[in-house]
């Protein structure tokens, strides 16, 4: 029995109830997508849906695979105090995955998938996870602005989801809300371990992490004290989030560097468990990751990089500033009602290509050899279609 706890523009999260008892939660992964925080867009990305499945089920398996770390550990000479992940593996929410096939359902648990015999195309999969609960902010104003009381997370004990997400950052692609930041307040460079301003398209000298809300209509980026402060951790806690944060930042990029293909920057989410251990869940996979290859985007960010610069995008920054200014929750009939404005649709040619990307990740992550989905013939295809943009 499924009960369906929510239905947002990309994907529905349902929970499952067997013998009246719930025994998790499934991700049903669709073919639409959502950029800059509008919610559906007017195309479907054919087979993005159960290719951001398999991938967050791949990566999922890798963190929690002991010889993963230890094959980390050995060839990227990585030291920390928490090596003993190379014993015990990065313990996640995933359970595994459920297929649908032709109306029956069949569970493979993570340890169990083996992703060479998956067939992506034809079998409808979700992801399988636990279930961890969440505790909302409530919201209030003072003086006309929009304020959020964390307090009723900060005093709730046992499993829970931290009310964060947690950003990392090896470069500053064209692009970066970091380089947007640090223009406009230089004055954050010492928070970053910063001396001056990065170049677009450079890389870090050191691993950055930051947050942001995560629980919020608009994410906002906080500094660590308003970090902590809502995370409902304390000190020891939120030093792990941390190094785990790092850690798992840095396992990713090993993984993608193996392939050739250049991880920029990217974003975690974490729980707590009933042991008062911090883990990994929500989904990881290129909707969530920024990736290069040849000087070309392999992720969402190819998607936002079509519709930079249309009047739906810039009518949507307005919105943006105005809402925050004026304290207006409801950014997006501004954008609408005020502005007279709504994204487009996407070339076909842009759409079939988008949809070959997805594939061709999990092509290259499985360490499949289909010439057609070869990443490199894909940047170079979506490099054309890039001077074309959004009509």
């Amino acid at each position: 029995m499924r009960e369906c706890l929510y239905r947002g523009s990309v994907k529905e999260i349902f929970r499952v109830k067997e013998g009246g008892q719930a025994s998790g939660l499934l991700f049903s992964f669709s073919d639409r997508y959502s950029i800059f925080d509008w919610g559906e867009m007017p195309d479907l990305i054919p087979f993005k849906g159960n290719s951001l499945c398999w991938m967050a089920a791949f990566f999922f398996q890798a963190y929690e695979n002991p010889k993963k770390w230890a094959e980390f550990f050995e060839k990227t000479g990585f030291r920390t105090h928490r090596e003993d992940l190379s014993k015990k593996g990065m313990k996640t929410h995933c359970l595994g995955v459920v297929l649908d096939q032709n109306g029956k359902e069949r569970s493979i648990p993570l340890a169990e998938i083996d992703f060479q015999k998956m067939d992506i195309k034809n079998e409808k999969a979700s992801l399988w996870v636990k279930e961890f609960p969440v505790v909302n902010p409530a919201t209030f104003r003072v003086s006309n602005r929009l304020l959020y009381d964390y307090s009723k997370g900060l005093t709730t004990a046992g499993e829970k989801r931290i009310p964060l997400e947690v950003i990392f950052r090896f470069g500053v692609p064209d692009g970066s809300s970091l380089l947007k930041r640090l223009k406009k307040r230089p004055e954050l460079l010492g928070e970053y371990g910063l001396e001056e301003i990065p170049e677009p398209n450079t890389w870090l000298s050191q691993t950055i992490i930051e947050f942001s809300s995560k629980l919020e209509p608009m994410d906002r980026v906080l500094d660590l004290e308003k970090a902590f402060l809502i995370s409902g951790l304390n000190a020891v806690e939120f030093q792990e989030l941390y190094e785990k944060a790092e850690l798992c930042a840095r396992f990713l990029k090993f993984q993608f560097d193996s392939l050739g293909v250049e991880l920029w920057d990217g974003k975690f989410e974490f729980a707590i468990d009933d042991r008062g251990e911090i883990i990994l869940i929500d989904s990881i996979g290129p909707d969530e990751l920024r990736l290069k290859l040849n000087g070309v985007h392999l992720s969402k960010e190819i998607l936002r990089k079509l519709y930079e610069g249309t009047e739906w995008h810039e009518a949507l920054l307005k919105a943006k500033l105005k809402s925050e200014s004026k304290g207006i929750e409801d950014w997006k009939s501004l954008v609408l009602d005020e502005y007279q404005a709504r994204p487009m649709p996407l070339p076909r040619q842009a759409v079939e290509a988008v949809s070959r990307l997805y594939l061709g990740l999990f092509d290259a992550l499985i360490g499949a050899k289909n010439e057609e989905l070869s990443l490199s013939l894909l940047a170079s295809e979506l490099k054309e279609i890039m001077h074309g943009g959004v009509r």
